[in-house]
C-alpha cells in the first residue's frame, strides 16, 4: 500500500527530517523577524510624529509666550505705555 512506509517519508513537510534543534532554531529566527519588523513600525511612527509636531503650533506658540512675557516687563517697567501695552495683546492675540 501508499502508507506502509509511515506518515514521515509521505509528508515531508509535517515535520519529518526537522530535530529539535532546527525546529527551536526556525523558531527563534521566525521571532526575531517579527520583533525587527515591530521595532521598524514603532520607530516609523515616532518618526512621522516627530516630524510633524517640529512643524505645528509648538514653536509658535513658545514664541509668543516669550513676546506676551517681555511685553509685560516692559509694562512693569514703564518702558511702554498702557496703550502701548494693549495693542501689542492685541497683534499677538492674547
Amino acid at each position: 500500500m501508499m502508507f506502509e512506509r509511515g506518515m514521515g517519508d509521505f509528508c515531508p513537510w509535517c515535520g519529518a527530517g526537522h530535530g529539535t534543534t532546527e525546529t527551536l532554531l526556525l523558531f527563534f529566527f521566525g521571532l526575531l523577524v517579527i520583533a525587527g519588523l515591530v521595532v521598524l513600525i514603532i520607530w516609523l511612527v515616532r518618526t512621522v510624529g516627530e516630524g510633524g509636531s517640529r512643524t505645528g503650533a509648538g514653536p509658535q506658540s513658545s514664541s509668543e509666550d516669550s513676546a506676551i512675557r517681555t511685553a509685560r516687563e516692559r509694562f512693569a517697567r514703564g518702558e511702554i505705555s498702557r496703550d502701548e501695552y494693549e495693542e501689542i495683546m492685541r497683534s499677538l492675540g492674547s
